[in-house]
């Protein structure tokens, strides 16, 4: 999982790399892929120079493990990042 500390990285899909969002300074990117532990179902380009941080799942897991209030925000900052997703895909499907 990345988190984006500065610049901002846009997200695509398919054999068309059709855009489906961005990532901006205080947001996660591959969250999704660390909770399933699925291969990763997008593809992220930055749009300039970014810096990330990088936590592994492994890193996560641990970090959770020592410091379960850290890792309670942590999973509700990412289930609001995924319903915020979510919803900006839902509302581009249905058109408004």
């Amino acid at each position: 999982m990345f988190v984006i500390i500065d610049g901002e990285v846009i997200v695509s899909v398919g054999e068309n790399n059709r855009t489906v969002g961005n990532v901006e300074a205080g947001e996660v990117l591959g969250e999704i892929a660390m909770l399933t532990r699925l291969p990763h179902s997008s593809n992220a380009t930055a749009t300039g120079n970014v810096i990330a941080a990088v936590l592994s799942r492994e890193g996560f897991e641990a970090l959770v493990r020592q410091r379960p209030d850290i890792g309670t925000v942590l999973y509700r900052n990412m289930a609001m990042g995924l319903g915020g997703k979510l919803h900006d895909v839902n509302r581009e499907v249905s058109g408004d």
